[in-house]
C-alpha cells in the first residue's frame, strides 16, 4: 500500500492534535486512529506497517512498556515493532 499524501497528512494531523490536546501528551490508540483520520479500519495494519517502515510513526505496546502512553524508553527497533504489530494487532 502506498499512502496517498492526503491520508498521510490526515494521520499526522490526528496524531499531533491528539498528543497536544490530550492534557498529558499521550499517544493515540491504533484502534482510534481510523476514526480520527477518516480511513477504513480494515486498512489499519497495512497503514501502520507503511508508516513504521517510512519512520513516520513509532509503535508502543503495553506488553513491552507497561504503559504505552508514556515514552520512558526508546521504542523497540523497527523489526520488533513490526513483529508486535503482527502478533498483537492494532
Amino acid at each position: 500500500m502506498d499512502l496517498e499524501p492526503e491520508l498521510l497528512l490526515r494521520i499526522k494531523s490526528a496524531v499531533t492534535t491528539h498528543f497536544l490536546e490530550s492534557g498529558d501528551f499521550n499517544g493515540v490508540l491504533a484502534s482510534d486512529l481510523p476514526q480520527l483520520a477518516a480511513f477504513d479500519p480494515k486498512d489499519s495494519k497495512l497503514i501502520l506497517l507503511e508508516l513504521c517502515e517510512k519512520r513516520q510513526v513509532e509503535l508502543a505496546f503495553a506488553s513491552e512498556s507497561g504503559n504505552p502512553y508514556i515514552k520512558r524508553v526508546p521504542s523497540p527497533p523497527l523489526e520488533k515493532q513490526l513483529t508486535l504489530l503482527e502478533t498483537e494487532g492494532c
